[in-house]
């Protein structure tokens, strides 16, 4: 979401069936109001936007500078969209059992609330498959998000006790061994991963009944597509590697 300027290409004032076309003013930046600054300065990084009163490019980045750097806080929601900022820097990892059965919390935007949200999602039945989208430009936090995701998700699969634990572990091995073929070092990311990928989860009802419907365990997983940027692994360029 944002604003970017641009030139209407000269043209002799027809249109392509020769009609007389009007001249297109230029456009102009969004002004942000001094009021409009304070009250985004006012709320002091609120966790998730649409609390914003004038949700636009300014304001947005604004309210994630002052988490990021204020409260230290990377994640910020726009519903349940989960907005990411690199910390550069390890973070507090919360409590896993938090999240379980929890209910939505707008106030607590995490990774595994999102992963909470699609796993009560299949246990009620609501919907036979879910699916989170990581994306994000080189540097985001894309992997490490992906790894926080799987991670809770083959703990909730297995936190009944009865689920298969070395399955789980297998799971969340694939990463490294992904990470080795597939990254390399860019001028802006000296870890950059030069690939995507689509794992896939799946879920078994274990025959116990829950608040929410039925208890899932892991009963599998599969890495469907892994598309490798070749181009930028085997051809690196000024201080790249």
């Amino acid at each position: 979401m944002g604003w970017f300027g641009g030139k209407k290409a000269p043209s002799n004032g027809t249109t392509s069936n020769g009609r007389a076309e009007a001249p297109t003013a230029p456009q102009s930046p969004p002004q942000v109001s001094r009021e409009d600054k304070a009250k985004v300065d006012a709320a002091g990084g609120v966790p998730d936007m649409t609390a914003l009163e004038n949700l636009g490019e300014w304001s947005m980045l604004r309210n994630l500078e002052l988490r990021l750097i204020g409260k230290s806080e990377p994640y910020t929601l726009v519903s349940t969209v989960l907005v990411a900022v690199n910390p550069l820097k390890e973070t507090a990892k919360p409590d896993f059992k938090s999240f379980v059965d929890a209910s939505w919390d707008p106030t607590r935007p995490h990774p595994n609330q999102l992963a909470e949200l699609a796993y009560q999602r299949l246990q009620g039945g609501r919907a036979p498959d879910q699916s989170l989208v990581v994306s994000g430009e080189s540097g985001a936090g894309k992997t490490e998000t992906s790894k926080i995701v799987v991670k809770y998700f083959t703990q909730r699969g297995t936190a009944s006790g009865a689920g298969d634990t070395q399955l789980a572990k297998r799971i969340s091995a694939v990463s490294p061994v992904l990470e080795s073929f597939g990254n390399a070092a860019t001028m802006r990311n000296h870890n950059s991963s030069r690939f995507g990928r689509f794992v896939k989860l799946l879920f078994a009802p274990s025959g116990k009944k829950v608040v929410g419907g039925d208890d899932l365990l892991l009963a599998g997983g599969a890495l469907e597509t892994y598309l490798l940027e070749k181009s930028r692994v085997v051809r690196q360029g000024t201080g790249e590697r």
